[in-house]
């Protein structure tokens, strides 16, 4: 009875790791462009840890917060080989060049900026449970309401924790050290 019980937990396990793994695959094969004008594909992260963060450049709160909350976090971190990845939810607005600009605002080491078309970008953010939302400004002017996560992401592509964007820089070091240095 103890070994079928075993085998019964053992294939939930997998079934587990399995599901969670396949849907995060998918966001590997969106393509996207850097604030270098480089492609870039997910699968680039492979073998990687990293911190994610969804924004856009024309924010004019949360996101330069959050980004300079990793920007200041990546430059004091032990682990140097950890990586920070934004992806502007913005694409219309945020090419190349304007993101170059935007990440220069907040230099770091291994920090990468991302931009692509609006309909990958969307279905990027909702494979990690990001959601935006379009908010008139009026004068041919918008806003983005959206969430505000800071994603942790490990080597083998599996999310290992969230926190909200207002996180300080010294509580996010403190996390990425206890959390990716103990893989």
């Amino acid at each position: 009875m103890k070994y079928i019980l075993n085998i019964y937990i053992l294939i939930i396990i997998l079934f587990l790791n399995c599901s969670e793994k396949n849907i995060l695959d998918d966001a590997k094969l969106i393509p996207f462009t850097t604030h270098q004008s480089r492609k870039f594909y997910f699968s680039e992260m492979d073998n990687k840890n990293f911190v994610l963060y969804f924004g856009f450049s024309h924010c004019v709160d949360k996101c330069p917060f959050a980004l300079s909350t990793l920007s200041k976090t990546l430059n004091e971190v032990a682990d140097k080989s950890i990586y920070g990845v934004f992806v502007s939810l913005d694409p219309l607005r945020d090419d190349p060049k304007k993101i170059n600009g935007f990440i220069k605002l907040h230099p770091a080491i291994n920090l990468i900026g991302l931009t692509g078309n609006l309909e990958d970008t969307v279905k990027f953010a909702q494979i990690f449970g990001i959601q935006s939302k379009k908010v008139d400004l009026g004068d041919n002017n918008y806003s983005l309401d959206h969430t505000n996560q800071i994603v942790l992401i490990d080597k083998k592509f599996r999310i290992i924790a969230r926190f909200p964007g207002n996180l300080s820089s010294d509580s996010l070091k403190k996390e990425l050290n206890t959390l990716f240095l103990r893989k």
